[in-house]
């Protein structure tokens, strides 16, 4: 890919290009605060807040999305979620790394097919989100029906397209101390 000349307005752009407007923006802001140039270091700052805010409401849209095709056992929803490429992976509980865009969906599948009619009941708590410049992490607890919990990680990259694209989810099984672990039973 190409790096942006600049000439679009950051806040229009949701592309890769920000992770080269943010950085000149972070140039530009170190330069305000050298040469003293306040108004402009206070209008730098909240530009670059303002790309970091947008990037993690995109994060925790593409995660609420991954968790509706979740519960509604869709691939056609779950396969929107996911990104292209061998570089995407993913780890079900009890599982071995399962990778590539086209093996990875054929894991849902699998699963999607073990489920009830209706899909499942997974909600998430204590959901915490970072994103960065074309990348972002979800973390929380799946609280599957039958009273299992997982903890999940759920990694996503920003496409070419602007759209925020899962590429790793990885959850395991929770238990408190002293408990015995418990069984994912759709």
């Amino acid at each position: 890919f190409q790096a942006e000349d600049g000439i679009r307005d950051c806040l229009l752009s949701r592309g890769l290009g920000d992770v080269y407007k943010r950085q000149d923006y972070e140039f530009a802001l170190r330069t305000a605060i050298r040469d003293e140039d306040y108004e402009e270091a206070a209008r730098l700052r909240d530009l670059i807040d303002s790309i970091s805010r947008d990037a993690a409401r995109a994060v925790q849209d593409a995660n609420e999305g991954f968790y509706r095709a979740f519960r509604d056992a869709s691939v056609s929803a779950m396969r929107a979620v996911w990104a292209e490429g061998a570089h995407v992976q993913c780890l079900h509980p009890g599982s071995a790394v399962v990778s590539g865009a086209r093996d990875v969906m054929e894991s849902w599948e699998i699963i999607f097919a073990s489920m009830p009619d209706g899909g499942a009941d997974v909600q998430c708590a204590d959901v915490r989100v970072h994103a960065g410049d074309g990348w972002g992490f979800a973390t929380c607890v799946e609280r599957v029906s039958g009273g299992a919990s997982l903890a999940a990680t759920n990694v996503f990259e920003r496409q070419l397209d602007g759209s925020w694209r899962m590429v790793l989810h990885q959850a395991h099984g929770v238990m408190s101390l002293g408990a015995a672990p418990t069984k994912v039973d759709w």
